[in-house]
């Protein structure tokens, strides 16, 4: 067996096969094909995650500044926060602690919104 690397031929799972062209241009016309199907799923996901992503700043957007509170104490919301990973409330606690609350389910499914007693009006 020699240690020259073959230039005439392509291992696929450690068997070698001939360089012909038809070999070799069913491969580039495979490769491509799974490119190009690869490339619209993520165009896809991207459409997706956007267009969830627009959404939640909508709806959201009025909302900062709002007090809420939970166990925890009262907080503000300052906005929403796109990670790598996901989609977070942004939540500043009176204390100075910052917290990142997952968008899974709605903001006031976590945290009761802080009326200011003050500015509601009463009809008597």
């Amino acid at each position: 067996m020699s240690d020259t690397p073959r230039t005439d031929a392509i291992s696929r799972d450690g068997e070698w096969i001939d360089s012909k062209p038809d070999v070799l241009w069913g491969l580039v016309l495979s490769l491509t094909k799974l490119s190009r199907q690869l490339e619209r799923e993520l165009a896809v996901q991207r459409e997706q995650e956007g267009g969830n992503w627009e959404r939640l700043v909508k709806e959201y957007e009025p909302k900062i500044g709002r007090k809420y509170r939970d166990r925890r104490g009262v907080c503000t919301f300052f906005g929403l926060v796109h990670a790598d990973d996901d989609y977070y409330y942004g939540l500043l606690y009176e204390d100075g602690r910052c917290v990142l609350s997952s968008c899974v389910g709605r903001l006031d499914d976590w945290y009761e919104e802080v009326v200011d007693e003050k500015f509601v009006l009463t009809s008597k």
